[in-house]
């Protein structure tokens, strides 16, 4: 039974070698709330693109939302002259703090 164990515990892989994709953050759910910004800044900026509205639904702490909105802003790709539309905005929802703190010109607050 111990050597059954072993070779379980062998053959999970080490988060380091997981490829993560938007694929892996929608399997994830909320687990995926502990990825950092380093782990955002490996993924694809395809992928990020894709699972924008997933990252916007996760709960973060303050912290952990100051520290992803960069890796994610990065894999937007943005213009300089980029501001996120309503829809995106609804997209952003949990990320939307750090965006108002960080990059407050990404918004449009003008009425419409």
């Amino acid at each position: 039974e111990e050597v059954l164990v072993h070779s379980i515990v062998e053959e999970i892989p080490k988060f380091a070698d997981i490829e993560l994709t938007c694929d892996v953050v929608k399997t994830c759910g909320q687990a995926a709330v502990v990825l950092t910004g380093a782990d955002i800044a490996k993924m694809p900026s395809q992928d990020v693109k894709d699972c924008l509205e997933d990252f916007g639904l996760l709960n973060y702490t303050p912290e952990q939302v100051d520290d992803v909105w960069p890796a994610i802003k990065e894999k937007l790709e943005l213009a300089t002259a980029d501001k996120f539309s309503e829809g995106d905005v609804v997209l952003l929802r949990n990320l939307l703090p750090a965006v108002a703190k960080q990059d407050l010109d990404l918004l449009d607050l003008s009425a419409s």
